[in-house]
């Protein structure tokens, strides 16, 4: 593995970004160095780890499909289908999907099994949400957009006719669908947002003023949605009593760095005071807690990385690539991601909060980075990290002090951290 992540490392351009450092320092002076900054951190914090078990043979989870978290039972359900073949009359070979409910234990024991009849024409089920008595789901196929709702106990099935609000509509094209508390469901298609009451009758609908990037429910109960607006990134929640977005929150961050966070709500299976939302970006988990003057406050909750977690993202997914997406929040200590080994084969896979990692404890391999990793990097490291418990591979990032004004701060910095023996990374990823 080693000699693959050696493979990236340009020594040359490190020399040279190095040489003209030292040599500008001169006449420029040196950069200021902040020794509590750049102090090595020797404990892992926000470490999730992982409980396995046997999946289901042939059964595709679907990850866009909120799960529901029973808290006094500790028991998760998830939705996904299975796929058989079938053959005709005229010998002809065709292939049925059949949905499942599986209802786990959190030491991973399917409690319960749940068919789920689907429809003839099944096409392509882009988001949905597990409650206690209902399973919803999107069907979207080159006809139209329809959503079902199946009664758990009667398996009574009923759907968005003709005449509501986006049967028939080919222009919409589902990118979320939630539920609050009080059942109401939430539809969009990133530019126009769909409430509809339990029995799939609109309650009203609402225009963005802007593209919405996700929507999610968050652990108030609420329901929110990202957005820029203008250059700033931001959230905002619906507001059902006046049928738009209220208040904009900005998340906070360094205006001028060219390394932006990519904020992904994740939604919230159960409410909780700990935070208002949740969202991850490429290697860490946030609490958001919305305070009394009106701002940001966020809080690290899983540190992805060094939890063994690497996510992908939704083209990944339909491209077939083996990886993990984020699927729900189902408490402060508690991380549901789905698992994608194959096209046919993903199931659910829980992540437990443990305990702090003492960094002297164990050996380490340190990579430091100045430009963001390549996700085949991210891959490997996460995978080693699983395999080898007594090693650990910590990553170091510089990538996060490059700007506008200089593309390459965070080289800089790296080098002349390295050169002044503030750090001593056993491997260099770099241009």
């Amino acid at each position: 593995m080693f000699k693959k992540l050696l493979s990236r490392v340009s020594f040359f351009v490190l020399f040279t970004v190095c040489f003209s450092i030292v040599f500008s320092s001169c006449s420029t002076g040196e950069p200021t160095v902040n020794t509590e900054e750049q102090a090595e951190n020797t404990i892992l914090t926000n470490i999730f780890s992982e409980k396995t078990y046997t999946a289901p043979e042939n059964f595709r989870m679907l990850s866009t499909v909120l799960p529901y978290y029973d808290e006094t039972n500790r028991t998760v359900s998830v939705f996904g289908l299975s796929t058989a073949e079938v053959q005709a009359e005229d010998n002809s070979i065709t292939e049925k999907q059949t949905g499942w409910l599986y209802t786990y234990t959190l030491e991973g024991e399917i409690l319960e099994t749940e068919e789920i009849l689907l429809p003839e024409d099944i096409g392509y089920i882009s988001s949905g949400v597990i409650t206690e008595n209902t399973l919803l789901y999107m069907q979207s196929t080159v006809y139209a957009t329809v959503l079902y709702s199946v009664d758990r106990e009667t398996e009574k099935t009923i759907y968005t006719e003709e005449g509501t609000a986006f049967f028939g509509n080919n222009n919409f094209t589902c990118a979320f669908v939630t539920t609050d508390m009080d059942g109401q469901i939430y539809c969009t298609d990133r530019n126009t947002l769909y409430v509809l009451a339990p029995d799939l009758s609109l309650i009203y609908s609402l225009e963005f003023p802007t593209s919405i990037y996700t929507m999610a429910r968050g652990a108030d109960g609420e329901i929110w949605v990202t957005f820029n607006a203008g250059m700033e990134s931001c959230a905002a929640k619906i507001d059902n009593e006046v049928r738009t977005l209220g208040a904009y929150y900005s998340f906070p961050g360094e205006p001028d760095s060219l390394v932006k966070k990519q904020h992904h709500l994740l939604d919230a299976a159960i409410i909780e005071e700990a935070h208002n939302f949740y969202y991850y970006d490429a290697d860490i988990l946030y609490g958001v807690t919305i305070t009394e003057n009106g701002s940001m406050v966020e809080e690290p909750v899983v540190n992805l990385y060094n939890s063994g977690i690497n996510l992908c993202n939704r083209n990944d997914i339909a491209n077939g690539k083996e990886g993990d997406y984020a699927t729900a929040v189902l408490s402060h200590d508690l991380l549901l991601i789905t698992r994608y080994q194959n096209s046919k084969h993903c199931f659910p896979v829980f992540h437990f909060k443990t305990d702090d990692i003492d960094l002297n404890n164990i050996q380490t391999v340190t990579i430091a980075h100045a430009y963001a990793l390549d996700a085949d990097i991210v891959a490997k490291i996460t995978q080693y990290n699983k395999k080898h418990p007594d090693t650990r591979i910590v990553i170091q990032d510089y990538s996060k002090y490059v700007t506008r004004e200089n593309p390459t701060a965070g080289e800089e910095k790296l080098c002349f951290d390295m050169i002044n023996g503030i750090i001593q990374p056993d491997i260099v990823v770099t241009h």
